[in-house]
C-alpha cells in the first residue's frame, strides 16, 4: 500500500504516528511472547533465565514481559523441593517406613528460598506500577499478595484496580493487550469475587474488615452486580446483623434473579426472619430453574423440608460459595 503526503503537510496526522506506534508495539510483544513460549516449551530453564535477564531492560515498555516474567518466577518458587533437611515451618516430613525416623522434608522451593517468591512479586509491582490497565498483571499480583498472606496489600492492589476500572472501564486489557475476556461489569467483579470469599472464610476480624471494604468498594464501581452484595450479607449475617443480612440479599436477588445460590441464602435469611413462607418459596423458586447444579436442587428440597417440619433450625450457611 502507498501513501500519498500533500506537499505542504510538515507533520503526520496524529492519528496516523498512534497506529503506526501501536503496530510497531503489538509486533514487538508479538516476538516476546513468541520467543518465550518457544523457551518455556524446550523446558530449558536456564536460557528461560538468561531471556528474562535480558528482557528485563529490553522489554521495560512491554507489559507482557511483566505478565509472563511474574508468572514464571512464581511457577518456579511453587515448585517441589525434596531435601533432607529436616522439617522447618508447613514442611511435609519424609519418614522412613520401617522406623519412622524423618529422613528429609518436602516443601517448595519458594520455602527453600525465599528470594524467588519475592522476584515474582517485585516484577509484578512493577508491572502494575506501569501499566494499571492490565488487568492481568494486577490480578496476578493480588494472587502472589494472598498467598504470600500480604492480605492487606493484595487488598489495596485490588482496590487500585476497581479505581482504574471505575474511570476507565474501557482501557483495561488483558494478555496481549487484549481486551477482557468478558465486558468489565461482569469480568472484573467475579474475578476479584475469589478474593472477597477468601477473606470472609478466613474468619477473623481483620480479614472481616479487609472484604467488607473491598465489597464495598466493588458494588461502588459495579452496583448492578450481585456477588459482592452477598457476601456482605454473608458478613452481616456472621454479626448477627440478621436484618442488614436480609436486605443486601434481597437487593442482590433483584441484581440476579435467577441466581440458585442467592435465593438459597435469601431463603435461609427469610428462616432466620421467621418469614417462613417467603423462605419457602425463595428455595421454591430454585427447583424452577433449568440447567444447574442437582445438588442446588437438592439444597432447596432439604430446606423445603425443613420448614414444612418444624418451621425452624438453624440453615446452613451458603454465602461463602459466591
Amino acid at each position: 500500500m502507498r501513501f500519498t503526503f500533500d506537499k505542504t503537510m510538515k507533520t503526520l496526522s496524529p492519528l496516523f504516528v498512534l497506529i503506526q506506534f501501536l503496530l510497531a508495539t503489538h509486533t514487538i510483544a508479538s516476538d516476546y511472547l513468541g520467543e518465550f513460549e518457544r523457551l518455556k516449551n524446550s523446558a530449558n530453564d536456564k536460557e528461560i533465565r538468561a531471556f528474562l535477564t535480558k528482557s528485563a531492560e529490553t522489554e521495560k515498555t512491554n507489559p507482557d514481559y511483566y505478565a509472563t516474567a511474574g508468572n514464571y518466577w512464581w511457577q518456579l518458587s511453587q515448585s517441589v523441593s525434596i531435601t533432607t533437611k529436616p522439617t522447618e515451618g508447613d514442611d511435609l516430613s519424609v519418614r522412613d517406613q520401617k522406623s519412622g525416623k524423618e529422613v528429609g522434608s518436602i516443601s517448595t522451593l519458594g520455602q527453600t528460598n525465599p528470594e524467588i517468591p519475592k522476584r515474582a512479586l517485585n516484577i509484578l509491582s512493577e508491572g502494575v506500577r506501569r501499566f494499571p490497565e492490565r488487568a492481568d498483571i494486577a490480578l496476578g499480583l493480588a494472587h502472589v499478595q494472598q498467598k504470600m498472606g500480604s492480605q492487606s496489600e493484595c487488598v489495596q492492589t485490588l482496590l487500585k484496580l476497581l479505581a482504574f476500572a471505575r474511570k476507565n472501564p474501557e482501557l483495561l486489557r488483558w494478555k496481549k493487550n487484549d481486551r477482557l475476556p468478558a465486558e468489565a461489569s461482569k469480568f472484573i467483579p467475579e474475578a476479584i469475587q475469589g478474593y472477597s470469599a477468601k477473606l470472609y472464610q478466613s474468619g477473623s476480624a481483620e480479614s472481616d474488615a479487609l472484604c467488607a471494604s473491598l465489597c464495598d468498594a466493588t458494588i461502588e464501581v459495579f452496583p448492578d452486580h450481585p456477588f459482592a452484595y452477598n457476601i456482605k450479607a454473608a458478613l452481616a449475617s456472621a454479626a448477627g446483623k440478621q436484618d442488614d443480612a436480609l436486605g443486601l440479599l434481597k437487593t442482590a436477588h433483584l441484581k440476579a434473579p435467577n441466581d440458585p445460590l442467592i435465593l438459597l441464602n435469601l431463603g435461609d435469611a427469610y428462616m432466620k426472619a421467621n418469614q417462613h413462607t417467603k423462605a419457602k418459596d425463595s428455595y421454591g423458586d430454585v427447583l424452577k430453574l433449568k440447567d444447574i447444579d442437582e445438588s442446588l436442587k437438592e439444597q432447596a428440597r432439604d430446606a423445603i423440608q425443613n420448614v414444612e417440619q418444624d418451621g425452624g433450625g438453624q440453615p446452613a450457611t451458603r454465602h461463602e460459595s459466591k
